[in-house]
């Protein structure tokens, strides 16, 4: 079983990150996700509409028990 995924080539700054496993959300009793900034407010848009996770890797958060969002971006 993996709990992280190392990323090295990701199309949007920085290239280098460490993301968390479906497997590793699955097992989690609460993800907390931040959309902060306008730059965000699509994948926010796409989360909240119940995107899949090739088009929102956000929405990977749903496999948790609980998911809290916090987000500065109006509507």
């Amino acid at each position: 079983r993996t709990g992280y995924i190392l990323v090295s080539n990701s199309p949007k700054p920085p290239p280098l990150r460490i993301s968390a496993s479906a497997a590793l959300l699955s097992e989690c009793d609460s993800v907390v996700l931040l959309f902060m900034g306008e730059g965000k407010k699509d994948a926010l848009t796409g989360f909240m509409k119940g995107a899949v996770p090739i088009e929102c890797p956000a929405s990977l958060a749903r496999e948790a028990k609980g998911c809290i969002v916090i987000t500065d971006i109006l509507s």
